[in-house]
């Protein structure tokens, strides 16, 4: 059957007016990179790489044994690791800013759990599930928004964007023991 004459001029004239987006490399993408490295610092570096301070506090006050205490960073390590798959098909499904944000209200509703920790159980939970869900949730769409938004400078964006975690592990621990004394 032949569509009428109208018809393929639509479509004709839909098909040469197709557009395919191209990444700015500047501009926005820098905000976008900023954003990227600030969660990197925060989350991996802060949360994550940074439980070494916490840990001697942990132990101090429940009067755990280190065995019993390093369940958390074993938890918050395995979370952190193992959500990449799942944070990938939902940032597909939904969107990078929705799941990071998820993965930073995560974040940081464990750290406020944890300021009421009584139990190096509740740490189990409070620390090692929540932060390490939200930390496994926040950081893979940061790697995937940095490279959809650069094009010419991807491998320096990149670059800078995991970078954020290991500025983190430099800048925060002398910061969180500062907050500790």
């Amino acid at each position: 059957m032949k569509l009428p004459e109208e018809n393929e001029k639509f479509i004709a004239k839909t098909d040469e007016d197709k557009y395919e987006w191209v990444p700015p490399d500047g501009g926005y993408a820098w905000l976008v990179l900023c954003g990227a490295m600030l969660v990197n610092i925060l989350i991996p570096g802060g949360a994550i790489k940074s439980f070494g301070i916490l840990f001697v506090e942990f132990l101090e006050n429940m009067n755990a044994s280190p065995t019993a205490a390093s369940w958390i960073p074993a938890l918050c390590y395995f979370l952190y690791s193992s959500l990449g798959p799942l944070s990938s098909i939902l940032s597909v499904k939904y969107s990078y800013r929705t799941v990071t944000l998820v993965g930073a209200g995560f974040c940081s509703a464990g750290m406020i759990l944890t300021h009421w920790a009584t139990s190096i159980e509740y740490l189990y939970i409070s620390y090692g599930v929540f932060v390490g869900i939200g930390a496994g949730l926040s950081f893979p769409p940061t790697v995937y928004i940095v490279t959809s938004y650069f094009t010419k400078l991807r491998g320096l964006a990149n670059g800078l964007c995991i970078s954020g975690s290991a500025l983190g592990s430099i800048f925060l621990p002398p910061i969180l023991r500062i907050l500790l004394d």
